[in-house]
């Protein structure tokens, strides 16, 4: 209620949203998510910001591939996608290519990703997203 009314949103408040994210009910979630897209966009040359975003993207992402809105999370994934690479996130890299060859139906893409995920042995993330897979795909 307090951002809405807001003109502007400041960093701290897309750090308050990102924790609240899920909460938002899914009919909101595209107003929220341009107001979050267009308030990140005044922090963009700040190179501190930058893990913050990517985990509000990834965030985004999650919420709209669970409720199957694969259009929303393709949209948002290419941004987490190209962000990861920016920052050399290989864990958020192979998380957006498996979420982007899931939204794509691109099962080349997805096997990059997870073969990533393998090299890195990053099992936990191997599990959430073979559970992905098995439910979206």
């Amino acid at each position: 209620t307090y951002l809405e009314k807001e003109d502007n949103w400041y960093f701290s408040d897309l750090q308050r949203l990102n924790a609240i994210l899920f909460h938002f009910p899914i009919e909101s979630l595209p107003i929220v998510t341009d107001r979050l897209l267009n308030s990140i966009k005044k922090y963009k040359d700040y190179t501190t910001t930058k893990p913050i975003e990517l985990v509000i993207l990834t965030n985004l992402a999650t919420i709209y591939l669970h409720n199957n809105l694969e259009k929303e999370c393709e949209k948002i994934t290419k941004l987490t996608l190209e962000l990861a690479k920016n920052l050399k996130r290989y864990d958020s890299l192979a998380l957006s290519q498996v979420r982007l060859g899931i939204c794509r139906k691109d099962d080349e893409l997805i096997h990059k990703g997870m073969e990533l995920l393998r090299l890195t042995e990053e099992t936990d993330l191997i599990q959430t997203l073979e559970e992905e897979i098995k439910n979206f795909r």
